[in-house]
């Protein structure tokens, strides 16, 4: 299966101040390996400041690398992309309300990237901007209106319908319907699922919720500080994690079969300016060993799944996913 987007070894540091004269740097995406599939929706999950949203931000072109690179069908990007290779990979944001124009109608916001782009004749503009706003479920009555006259789904809507105006390739969906009410969020996703069998679209949808993961996503890809942890089928992943932060993770999820979710993860994440040794997340780890506190841990394989953990071997069952 084709790769679209292939992620390697990134690492992205932005510079903090630390004092009035003084500044850090701080790494939020670190050494971060990472495959999209052709078709597939990969699910990144992790906990608010690990990283998951400055590497979709890396893979779309709007954070720079610092080390490693990113590529799109085996291409490195170069720091200043061409129009062509940007127009593959588009983003949609958390909030539609501050990602898009509110001086601009809902006709200009779409015809501005085609015309942008040249991605139709000049001729062709106004009829493109029907078919996007019909492939997202809005007709022709909102193409006048702006967008403080529409409801959250459907300026999120119109945000999806943007990034399709230059027919994108990949998708970076970061936390794209946790603005929105649940019976909202629900035809948002069931609209992202239409658009991936229809158009063949790679999405990347970043999220902090493993239940819409769970439901939308082929796999999913852990985060813990800057680093991927655990990675694999999403059904594997849930059923059996191999690394002990997708099951805090996973036990903080509501179930059915327990009155009250679990606790979130013992503790506080460290400051990513003082990193732990060893295993980064041993110091919360209710498994952690004397091992995990001095030693990196190892990257286990086998089949399509992977963790960065000195127990990972011993905690998964890898039996039946092959050599």
């Amino acid at each position: 299966m084709s790769e679209p987007v292939r992620v390697e070894n990134l690492t992205v540091n932005y510079a903090v101040r630390t004092g009035l004269l003084r500044s850090r740097s701080v790494r939020a995406v670190d050494g971060a390996d990472l495959t999209l599939a052709k078709g597939e929706i990969l699910g990144l999950v992790g906990e608010s400041g690990c990283g998951k949203s400055t590497l979709g931000r890396a893979i779309v072109g709007h954070a720079r690398p610092t080390d490693g690179r990113v590529l799109l069908d085996g291409l490195p990007t170069p720091k200043r992309r061409p129009p062509g290779m940007r127009r593959r990979v588009q983003m949609i944001y958390q909030d539609p309300g501050s990602s898009l124009d509110p001086r601009r109608t809902v006709f200009q916001t779409l015809a501005e990237p085609l015309r942008a782009h040249r991605a139709v004749p000049a001729d062709q503009v106004g009829p493109r901007v029907r078919e996007l706003l019909g492939m997202v479920g809005l007709g022709e009555e909102h193409l006048r209106v702006r967008p403080r006259e529409l409801s959250g789904g459907q300026r999120q809507r119109v945000a999806i319908a943007r990034a399709l105006a230059v027919e994108p390739d990949v998708l970076v969906a970061d936390e794209a319907v946790a603005a929105l009410d649940a019976s909202v969020a629900g035809a948002v996703l069931n609209l992202l699922r239409e658009l991936r069998e229809r158009l063949g679209l790679t999405v990347l949808f970043i999220s902090h919720d493993l239940a819409t993961v769970r439901g939308l996503c082929d796999r999913v890809a852990v985060m813990y500080l800057g680093a991927i942890v655990e990675e694999g089928p999403v059904a594997d992943v849930f059923a059996n994690p191999g690394h002990p932060y997708t099951r805090v993770l996973l036990d903080a999820v509501p179930s059915r079969d327990r009155r009250r979710p679990g606790g979130p993860p013992l503790g506080e994440p460290p400051s990513p300016l003082h990193l732990p040794s060893g295993c980064r997340f041993h110091p919360r780890c209710p498994a952690a060993e004397e091992r995990c506190r001095t030693t990196a841990p190892p990257e286990v394989r086998r089949g399509g799944r992977r963790a960065v953990c000195h127990l990972a071997s011993e905690a998964v069952s890898w039996a039946h996913e092959g050599p």
